[in-house]
């Protein structure tokens, strides 16, 4: 596996005051872009992701929403299917992270895993079949059971083989760059609808006017006449 590393800090991240504020003394930004994040809920949030030499930063404006020591990472997860732009980001004994980014998924995991290496750490690298990586992602309901999810060994790429990055052409306009992906991940959210209204479409059936209740037939009153009385005889 070729260990160089480029740095691609396409939101330019290195110059935003907050960013250098929160950054520790000889820490170096490998990798920052948009990606769209899965809450508990199974809802997508717009985030953005900054990868270091000794972290793995979750950041929305001015917030840190969770800071992963990149040590503690002992695994990521990619699909096969060219289809599928989501990845894994499991840490150990904690919750995992599920991400979307169209231009940046196996960037991101391979950029993960060259820093560990670099550091002398290994680390699972997993390429798995499905679409949706949903039943790979340890959850906040998960962790504190001990339900750490894995894929199975067989997914697994050999640390000596190169896995597949996918690298956008050079963009020498960041901010440009930044909108080419928000713009991808938008059009992404759009054709991706939550299983449950999927479900629910599949499910309804066209409404149809309800019929109106049968009126019951009127039978004719049956004509008789009543019965004659004798009249008295006359004393």
């Amino acid at each position: 596996m070729d260990n160089t590393l480029e740095k691609r800090d396409i939101l330019n991240l290195a110059n935003d005051p907050f960013i250098k504020s929160i950054l520790a003394p000889k820490e170096e930004i490998y990798l920052s872009c948009l990606i769209t994040k899965y809450n508990r809920y199974g809802l997508k949030q717009n985030r953005n992701i900054l990868i270091t030499n000794m972290h793995c930063l979750n950041v929305s404006k001015q917030i840190i929403n969770r800071k992963i020591d990149i040590i503690k990472i002992d695994a990521v997860t990619i699909s096969q299917s060219s289809k599928c732009t989501e990845l894994v980001i499991h840490v150990k004994n904690e919750y995992d992270y599920r991400y979307i980014s169209p231009n940046y998924h196996s960037l991101i995991a391979v950029t993960i895993k060259k820093i560990l290496k670099m550091k002398g750490q290994k680390i699972d690298f997993y390429m798995v079949p499905q679409i949706k990586l949903k039943e790979y992602t340890t959850t906040k309901q998960d962790a504190p059971k001990g339900m750490f999810k894995r894929p199975l060994p067989e997914y697994l790429v050999p640390d000596n083989e190169e896995p597949p990055v996918i690298i956008p052409p050079a963009i020498e306009d960041k901010k440009e760059a930044a909108k080419i992906e928000e713009k991808k991940i938008e059009e992404t959210k759009a054709e991706v609808q939550p299983t449950s209204l999927i479900e629910r479409k599949q499910t309804l059936k066209p409404t149809l006017p309800s019929p109106e209740p049968e009126k019951p037939t009127e039978l004719p009153s049956p004509s008789f006449a009543p019965p004659e009385v004798p009249k008295p005889s006359p004393p």
